[in-house]
C-alpha cells in the first residue's frame, strides 16, 4: 500500500473512524490519476475527521489533499483544509496561543492556494475574503493579547 495510504488508514483504525483504504485494481495509468485517487481517500478521512469533532487528527491530514485543495461547504467558498485549521485553532486560542496563531495562519495560506485555483474573477475575490476573514482572526487576537 502506498505511504501515504498506510498513513490514512491508520489514523482512521486509531480514532475509530469507520471506513478503509482501497488500491486501485490495476496500475493507474499517470502520477496524476493515482494522486487524485490518494486526495479522494484522504479527504474521507479529513472529512470524517472533521465532522466527528477530531480537529488535531484532522489537522496532521490537511496537506495530503493536494496544492490546491477540497471545497468545504455548499458554496465552495472555503477549503476543507482551511476549515479544520480555522476550527482547530479556535480550539487551540485558551490552550496554546502560538499553536493557534500557527494554525490561523497556515489555514490561511491553504485558502489563499485555494483561491488561486479559482475559475473566475467573483469566486477567487470570495475565497480570498475567507482567508482574510481567517487571518484577521489571528490579527485580532495578537493585539488583543
Amino acid at each position: 500500500m502506498h505511504p501515504t495510504a498506510e498513513h490514512v488508514a491508520a489514523v482512521l483504525r486509531e480514532h475509530g473512524v469507520p471506513g478503509h483504504v482501497t488500491e486501485p485494481p490495476g496500475p493507474v495509468p499517470t502520477a496524476a490519476k493515482a494522486a487524485a485517487q490518494l486526495r479522494c481517500e484522504a479527504e474521507r478521512a479529513v472529512r470524517a475527521l472533521y465532522l466527528s469533532g477530531q480537529l488535531a487528527k484532522a489537522a496532521e491530514l490537511v496537506d495530503q489533499l493536494g496544492p490546491y485543495g477540497v471545497a468545504e461547504g455548499p458554496d465552495g467558498t472555503l477549503s476543507l483544509g482551511a476549515a479544520v485549521l480555522d476550527a482547530y485553532a479556535d480550539q487551540l486560542t485558551r490552550a496554546d496561543r502560538r499553536a493557534a496563531d500557527a494554525a490561523y495562519l497556515r489555514a490561511a495560506e491553504l485558502q489563499r492556494s485555494f483561491a488561486a485555483a479559482a475559475t473566475s474573477g467573483g469566486e477567487g475575490i470570495a475565497r480570498m475574503m475567507e482567508a482574510g476573514r481567517i487571518e484577521a482572526k489571528c490579527a485580532s487576537r495578537q493585539s488583543s493579547g
